[in-house]
């Protein structure tokens, strides 16, 4: 599914940024092209291999250096995954159905990262 992340700071936006917020929900895939190259700024948007079956919506608190900052996920509805346009971004050859059923990517109570590259260290879900 694609995911969109607002809020994400223009020194954070690489894709292991990325992939550290998309791994939380299942398996980081790709950027779109105007994340990639920085086209859009608002929001960046990544493909996410997931099992999750709730629309994911949620706040996360990333501490980068001193600073915390509040980004936004939230699975993009308006644009979801389209097997035709969006193979390209998978590097398979073929469509690929992941299995569903026993797999759980990602703990619904929350899983905390304490250290990740570029001195990002994921703090944990805001609460609205």
């Amino acid at each position: 599914m694609w995911v969109k992340c607002h809020n994400v700071p223009i020194h954070a936006w690489n894709q292991d940024f990325f992939k550290l917020i998309g791994d939380q929900y299942g398996k980081f895939e790709a950027m779109d092209q105007q994340t990639e190259l920085k086209q859009r700024l608002d929001y960046g948007r990544m493909l996410v291999l997931t099992s999750i079956p709730e629309v994911i919506k949620r706040k996360h608190r990333i501490k980068i250096g001193n600073k915390s900052y509040e980004i936004l996920v939230s699975e993009d509805l308006y644009q979801p995954f389209n097997p035709k346009e969006d193979m390209v971004f998978l590097d398979h050859g073929e469509v690929v159905v992941p299995k569903m059923v026993g797999e759980s990517h990602w703990n619904a109570a929350g899983t905390k990262v304490e250290a990740c590259s570029h001195g990002v260290n994921w703090v944990g879900d805001a609460h609205s």
